[in-house]
Formats: C-alpha cells, structure tokens, sequence
C-alpha cells in the first residue's frame, strides 16, 4: 500500500503530461492566461485589440501547447470580452442568440471527433513552414468553438429563470459554486487514494459503477469544501476565496 502510495504521489508530481503539467491543468492554464492578457489590455488599451492579438498570437505561436494554452486562451479572452459587455448583451440576448445558433448550427455538419485538439493539435507550422490544413482546422475549430459557447451562455439566462422555480436549483448552485474545490480535492485526493487502491473496473460494470463513483466523489468532495470553508485561512489557500 505504501509503495502505492508513493507512486501515485511521484506520477502527480513528475513534470510530463501524465503528472504534474496535467493535474489540475485547467488552474495552470488559467493562471497563465491572466498573465498574459493583463499586459496586453494595458499596453492595447482596447479590450477586444488585446483578445484579439492573443488569440492570433497564441495560434501562430510555436510550442503553445503548454498547459492547453493554444486552446484555452481565445476562449479567456472571449469571456473577458463577454463580461466587459455583459449588460449591453442581455439587452439584446435574443437577437445574439438567434446570431450565435444560426452560426454553431451552420458549423455543426461539418464537426467530426477527428477534429478535436487530441486527434489533430494545435500546431500551425510544420518544418518551417505553415501548415495550412491544420491551420484551417483551427480555424474552423475555435469558430465552433466560439458559436456553440455564446449560444449556451445566452440560453443560460431563460434556463435558468425556469429552473429556479424549483428547491433543488438552489441547491445545486451551492454545489456549483463549490465547484474549484470539488476540481481540486478530487485530482490531489482521491486519484491518489484510488490509485493507491488499485482499482480496476471491468467494461461491462463501467456504465454503471462510473456514475456511482462519480456521485459519490461529488458528496465526499462537497462535504469537505464545506469544512474547508470553516477556516478563513484554508478558503483563500485552497478554494481562492478572499479572507
């Protein structure tokens, strides 16, 4: 079991995709998009300038797949683009949601699982020079991308003036907003207990057994942010919540 343990803790830790560069990715990609947007809107001064020299830049970019930047960055930026305007778009939300459904549906036949960042990366020169195939499949990838995002956004509101009605939406928008902590106690906490463990899942009992586990890494996880958050300290170490 130690032995185990040990392992599980060195794979977490070593610098490769399977260890450390890929545990808790998204926080490290976030955390470099900060970085790199709050210069650029400083020295652009115009918000849509700054997202769209990174998004050009980090595309054309060589050695951008650090952390799924090349990827995860236009996509910061269109959100920071969305909350700068975020009240002048629900005024319209009807017409920017008509726009951005004609759009991802207009896209969608074309969409193929070949398509996705696992099956064809983001990498726009090849030997020197571009590489317009995959460029092209970028391209078209974060114009999907873009579309599809800003047509559930704009549905979120309706969806959500619907749902609400009900007691269990509160209840999941608790849980929702636990959910950093949730991202985080499962990668650091329950990877290395469960790889510790050795557990194996044979195919036929997967489709049931993953929802259960699933459900039950939710409560356990759930559960402990809630006592996490008893301590002001703990919250803005681990939760990044302000003292």
């Amino acid at each position: 079991m130690l032995a185990g343990r040990t392992k599980a803790i060195a794979d977490l830790c070593e610098m490769s995709f399977n260890g450390f560069m890929n545990s808790v990715w998204f926080l490290k990609c976030l955390f470099l998009c900060i970085v790199l947007m709050y210069p650029l809107c400083k020295l652009c001064r115009k918000d849509w300038t700054a997202a769209l020299v990174a998004t050009v830049g980090i595309i054309l970019l060589p050695g951008a797949q650090v952390v799924n930047l090349n990827f995860m960055l236009p996509m910061f930026a269109l959100g920071m683009l969305i909350g700068n305007r975020v009240d002048k778009l629900e005024r319209h939300w009807k017409l920017w949601t008509i726009l951005s459904a004609v759009a991802f549906f207009a896209l969608l036949p074309f969409w193929s699982g070949r398509l996705t960042v696992y099956m064809v990366p983001t990498v726009t020169f090849n030997a020197g020079s571009i590489d317009f195939h995959n460029l092209g499949i970028t391209v078209y990838r974060l114009a999907i991308g873009v579309a599809g995002t800003l047509l559930f956004f704009f549905l979120s509101k309706p969806v959500y003036g619907f749902l609400k009605r009900f007691s269990w939406t509160q209840t999941l928008c608790r849980i929702g907003g636990a959910t950093l902590g949730i991202y985080v106690l499962q990668t650091f906490t329950l990877e290395i207990f469960i790889h510790c463990l050795n557990v194996f899942i044979p195919l036929p009992w997967s489709c049931l057994a993953a929802p259960i586990i699933a459900i039950a890494e939710l409560v356990l996880c759930y559960c402990i942010v809630c006592l996490i958050r008893r301590s002001k300290l703990a919250s803005l170490l681990i939760l990044g919540q302000k003292l």
